[in-house]
């Protein structure tokens, strides 16, 4: 079973949600750290109280990964469980006031990335990105377990829903967009990105509710950790075979010359530290630089905080100084 559906944002403005003809609509939420969608929440809710599915995708542009995932995750907030969350990879333009992404062709930060929303959102991330990139992007989402959202046209020609879009099955993929250049009854005049989904309605639902899918950084027996030995198996991720490192939740990833080293921080630990074996297949190192990000991320949120709170109490004293001296008719200079 398939479904047929679309994906909008602020270009669709005046689109009638509650009859357009689609099973579902992701509709666009966040680019960057400094633009939200004011449409998109609205159009969600109106969408599922139609009866459609939802999702929500953000568009990267290879700012700081907690900051833009956080921007992300708070613009979704609470109430969306049910909507399918969506990356989406896409170089764009580099010019003054385009949407760029310059680490498009970084693969270590997208990974960086996709392991930070999965942390943050506890759920599969679905990855959107052209087909002419598939061969650079689908290892990465194959060895993350994110489903993929290829697109792809055969032309830019204006189309209704396609049972069997160009090129289908060329693909490994979840969801394939395959038309910029849509139609649909309600809103004939106007182009809408056209996408099927390889699934059902329950299948979309599993995605969104998984059952037993938990990110957390936990070792090989499902204990969880804060610092461990991280062995690496095989070259993956800009890390060499062999290669021995030291995980800390706040200090992220050290390199350790030789096992001594290991042995004396066991010491200081006081017993041995959980060992865990990265590879290729089963990338640990991304994982736990991922929680490390976040930490961070949530460290410097909560510095920034206080000091704005104690700038603020400053600001407040300043003025009851001032307005005392002013009553007592005293000058001072703020």
């Amino acid at each position: 079973m398939t479904l047929q559906g679309i994906d909008i944002s602020n270009h669709q403005r005046g689109i009638p949600i509650e009859t357009i003809p689609a099973d579902f609509i992701i509709c666009k939420a966040t680019e960057g750290s400094n633009y939200a969608d004011k449409y998109g929440r609205g159009w969600a809710e109106r969408a599922r109280k139609s009866g459609k599915l939802i999702g929500f995708y953000y568009y990267a542009l290879g700012g700081d990964v907690q900051r833009e995932v956080e921007y992300f995750a708070n613009y979704v907030g609470n109430g969306f469980d049910d909507a399918l969350i969506c990356l989406d990879w896409e170089r764009g333009v580099p010019k003054p006031g385009g949407s760029y992404n310059g680490r498009f062709y970084d693969m270590d930060y997208l990974s960086r990335l996709i392991v930070a929303l999965q942390q943050r959102f506890r759920k599969p991330i679905v990855v959107y990105f052209m087909a002419s990139v598939y061969n650079l992007v689908a290892p990465v989402c194959e060895r993350l377990g994110c489903p993929m959202w290829v697109a792809q046209y055969a032309n830019y020609n204006t189309t209704g829903y396609q049972d069997r879009p160009w090129n289908e099955g060329r693909y490994k993929c979840l969801i394939r967009q395959y038309s910029s250049s849509g139609r649909l009854p309600g809103f004939g005049s106007r182009s809408l990105d056209l996408d099927k989904f390889y699934g059902s309605r329950e299948d979309w639902i599993r995605l969104t509710h998984p059952t037993g899918w938990e990110p957390e950084i936990v070792t090989e027996n499902g204990e969880k950790m804060t610092e461990c030995f991280v062995h690496v198996d095989d070259n993956h991720s800009g890390l060499n075979k062999g290669t021995l490192y030291y995980w800390n939740v706040l200090a992220g990833i050290v390199p350790l010359a030789h096992w001594d080293e290991a042995v004396a921080l066991e010491q200081a630990h006081g017993g041995p530290l959980p060992v865990v074996h990265s590879g290729s297949g089963a990338p640990w190192v991304l994982r736990l630089l991922g929680v490390s990000d976040r930490v961070r991320y949530e460290r410097e949120r909560d510095q920034r905080k206080r000091e704005e709170d104690m700038a603020k109490e400053i600001a407040k004293l300043q003025d009851m100084v001032l307005s005392n001296q002013a009553v007592s008719g005293i000058q001072i200079d703020k």
